[in-house]
């Protein structure tokens, strides 16, 4: 069985969910992008014993690409680069945020979670059915 990790990228925060054996995704946390940010990332992907790493990409309505789409893009080509072993998926995420503030609280921690939740889900229901 495969261990999945959904990440909800922001410029400060990102929001973490995992998915143990890759049926149903969990909110799992969310890492503050600071000093120590990448090692705390490495150690919940060996713990979490992580195969694939699904990422969400922002986009317009229209599908194109837009400014978010760049930092995300950056995102990616470094944590390929630090986490040699694990590949990295990316995944429309255009309404993941709305629907994650309509499923939660006003908590932003929370909704971090629950849109990598999101994500998360949304790539298992296509992928792996």
């Amino acid at each position: 069985m495969s261990n999945f990790l959904g990440i909800d990228f922001g410029q400060k925060k990102i929001g973490l969910a995992v998915s143990p054996g890759g049926k149903l995704a969990f909110g799992f946390k969310v890492l503050s992008k600071g000093p120590g940010f990448w090692l705390d990332l490495e150690k919940i992907l060996h713990e979490q014993e992580i195969d694939l790493i699904v990422l969400g990409m922002p986009l317009k309505t229209s599908g194109e690409k837009c400014e978010s789409s760049l930092a995300v893009t950056s995102f990616k080509k470094e944590l390929e680069k630090r986490m040699k072993n694990i590949k990295v998926e990316t995944i429309d995420e255009r309404f993941s945020s709305k629907e994650a503030q309509r499923n939660l609280t006003k908590n932003k921690q929370q909704d971090d979670q629950e849109a990598a939740r999101i994500i998360l889900q949304s790539f298992l229901d296509l992928n792996l059915k």
